[in-house]
């Protein structure tokens, strides 16, 4: 039978979770859930007390549908969805 998985998301800048480019990861935060979800289980994200007034609202629900480790998944951006990488800071 298929788990659920939820958390508040403190901060919403677009790295984690990261839904662009046709796939949504979870690739840089949430360790635990990272680690004990399987294919098959959902993962919740709701507002979290940054935002009293909507706290708690539903933000995302998603089907984990493959776990591949971080090394697997920097080539998979650099190679399909160079778009999710984030930018790298500049030397001013």
């Amino acid at each position: 039978m298929p788990k659920l998985f939820s958390y508040l998301i403190r901060e919403d800048a677009g790295l984690a979770p990261n839904p662009f480019y046709g796939v949504c990861t979870l690739n840089c935060c949430k360790p635990d859930i990272r680690r004990t979800a399987e294919v098959g289980d959902w993962v919740a994200g709701f507002v979290g007390s940054n935002h009293p007034a909507d706290r708690g609202r539903l933000v995302y629900a998603r089907r984990v549908t493959r776990k591949i480790p971080m090394e697997e998944y920097d080539a998979l951006t650099q190679r399909e969805l160079p778009g999710k990488l984030p930018a790298s800071p500049r030397d001013d």
